[in-house]
């Protein structure tokens, strides 16, 4: 199975990664913002349709709006993000580039820590995090996804 992710170029979100993971007994990640979730579509025809999406788009840059966090353990903690819009909109024409449903629950965001924290205790996480005024992303990523998330590992990597 694979995802696609859009990374970014911030030692601010791996320090709050790696700080959370350790703190919490949580997994280590790559800082990312989904684009497509789990998919058994082969890497060639993942990776065309990487290449024909962004001959399409310029880079952005995306403005975190704040920081989130639900009882879901894919958005336990995460940053909200204000180009909602646009994110959606690539996600709409990879979809239609791979022939795969659009994901009706998609919400744009940057995972900071896929844990079992109890809601309070995110809580006041989540106001204590300092954020940058804006995340530069740095490339669009096929990340094998099989595994455990420790062991989840880009497999290509298209630089933007």
């Amino acid at each position: 199975m694979y995802c696609i992710w859009l990374t970014f170029d911030s030692s601010n979100l791996s320090e709050i990664i790696i700080k959370l993971a350790k703190k919490y007994k949580g997994p280590v990640f790559q800082p990312h913002c989904t684009l497509v979730g789990k998919t058994d579509i082969s890497v060639p025809r993942l990776k065309s349709a990487i290449i024909n999406l962004m001959s399409n788009y310029k880079p952005i840059e995306v403005h975190p709006i704040k920081v989130e966090y639900t009882d879901n353990i894919w958005r336990a903690l995460y940053i909200e993000l204000e180009e909602k819009q646009i994110l959606t909109k690539w996600h709409e024409n990879i979809c239609d580039l791979l022939s795969i449903n659009y994901s009706k629950d998609l919400l744009p965001h940057i995972s900071l820590m896929y844990n079992t924290v109890s809601l309070k205790e995110k809580e006041r996480i989540s106001s204590k995090i300092q954020l940058q005024s804006v995340y530069k992303i740095c490339s669009i990523q096929i990340v094998d996804c099989n595994e455990k998330v420790v062991e989840w590992k880009p497999v290509f990597e298209l630089l933007i």
